[in-house]
C-alpha cells in the first residue's frame, strides 16, 4: 500500500486481519506458516510459501483481508503478488474497498507457471506484480504502466472507473476454481480519486493466497 507520493505505507502484523485467517482453521491443520501477516512481511515475488497467505474457500463464499493504516494519508496505489507456489490456487477475482466504497473490481494477475527443467527462463526474473493505480501523477503512471493488469482477455470482465465515474463493466460467470479462490460482486462507485484517507479499517475482498 503506497501513499500519495508513491512511498510504501508501513504495515505490521497488527494492521492485518483476514477471514478465514488461514488454513489453520481447518481440522487437523496446525502451525501452517501461510498466515495473513505474511501479506505484509516484505517478501513478495517469491516461490517460498512461508511468505504467502493461504486460506480455505468454498464456492459462493468470500475471503476477506482488512488493513488498518497507521496514519491519515492519501493513497496512490496498491500492489499485489498472487500466490506462486501453485499458481492455479491464487486469487482470480478481487474487490478493493475503502470503508465500504468500492475502489476496484476486476481480475487478479496470475503468478507465472512454475519453470520446468530445461527452461531458458530464469524464474528469479519473473515479474507478476499487479498495481491497482489510483494516481494520475506522470512519474507513477510511467513507472507502473507495465504492472497495471488490463489485458484483452479480461477487458470484458473488469469494472473500469475514472474519478468516480463508471466507464464500463460486464459480469462474468464464476468459473470452477481450486478451493482457495473467491469472488464477490461490487456495489458502489468510489468518490473522486486523490481524496484524503482517514486511518481506519480498509478492507479488501480477496481470496486464495498472495502478498500485498
Amino acid at each position: 500500500v503506497y501513499d500519495g507520493r508513491g512511498d510504501p505505507i508501513p504495515l505490521g502484523p497488527e494492521g492485518v486481519a483476514a477471514d478465514p485467517e488461514s488454513i489453520n482453521v481447518l481440522p487437523d491443520i496446525t502451525d501452517d506458516p501461510r498466515t495473513a501477516d505474511k501479506l505484509v512481511d516484505g517478501t513478495n515475488a517469491t516461490r517460498d510459501d512461508s511468505h504467502m497467505w493461504l486460506t480455505p474457500w468454498q464456492a459462493g463464499e468470500m475471503a476477506t483481508v482488512q488493513l488498518t493504516l497507521p496514519t491519515t494519508t492519501s493513497l496512490s496505489m496498491v500492489k499485489l503478488w498472487n500466490y506462486a507456489k501453485t499458481p492455479s490456487r491464487g486469487v482470480k477475482q478481487l474487490e478493493l474497498y475503502l470503508e465500504g466504497t468500492l475502489l476496484y473490481a476486476g481480475y487478479a494477475r496470475c503468478a507465472p507457471p512454475l519453470p520446468r527443467p530445461g527452461d531458458s527462463v530464469v524464474d528469479e526474473d519473473a515479474d507478476w506484480t499487479q498495481t491497482l493505480l489510483f494516481s494520475d501523477h506522470p512519474a507513477l503512471v510511467d513507472a507502473e504502466r507495465l504492472h497495471v493488469y488490463t489485458t484483452v482477455e479480461i477487458a470484458e470482465e473488469t469494472l473500469f472507473l475514472d474519478n468516480g465515474r463508471q466507464l464500463s463493466s460486464s459480469s462474468a460467470a464464476v468459473q470452477a476454481r481450486p478451493h482457495t479462490s473467491a469472488v464477490g460482486p461490487g456495489r458502489t462507485i468510489p468518490p473522486p480519486l486523490g481524496a484524503t484517507i482517514v486511518p481506519a479499517v480498509h478492507s479488501t475482498s480477496a481470496a486464495g493466497g498472495g502478498e500485498l
